[in-house]
């Protein structure tokens, strides 16, 4: 398999993504590019940290954004657990894309509730581009 078989292309701006990022969320797959999916995340440029390498880390952490941010848009509450079980990101990597839904989309944008021995939901209060 070649790294053209693995990734997809907008039709309309050419951006190349990682295709295990499309097959996450079936709906990708229809739209006309991942960056439109979640009020462009090509605009949210804040990822860092003293290992971050925008060369080598920023599309693939734009790529989970764009999922997590897809899976959430319904309302509904989930666990780490079961948002890792959904998209396929180890749940560090979820926990972190939650927090960058919160500094792209506001303090509100994410609302948290603990369960009990540690365990926590989430529900995300956002509207996503169509």
């Amino acid at each position: 398999m070649t790294a053209e078989d693995r990734t997809f292309t907008c039709a309309e701006c050419r951006r190349t993504w990682p295709y295990d990022a499309v097959d996450k969320v079936p709906s990708l797959k229809h739209k006309a590019c991942i960056c439109e999916t979640c009020a462009s995340p090509k605009a949210f440029n804040h990822f860092g940290g003293a290992t971050y390498d925008p060369a080598r880390d920023r599309e693939r952490l734009g790529a989970q954004f764009c999922t997590v941010v897809e899976l959430m848009a319904d309302g509904k509450a989930r666990t780490l657990q079961e948002i890792a079980r959904e998209t396929g990101f180890p749940e560090a990597s979820i926990s972190a894309r939650l927090r960058d839904i919160r500094k792209h989309y506001g303090t509100d944008a994410m609302e948290s509730k603990r369960l009990s021995g540690g365990c926590w939901t989430y529900t995300a209060h956002i509207e996503v581009a169509a």
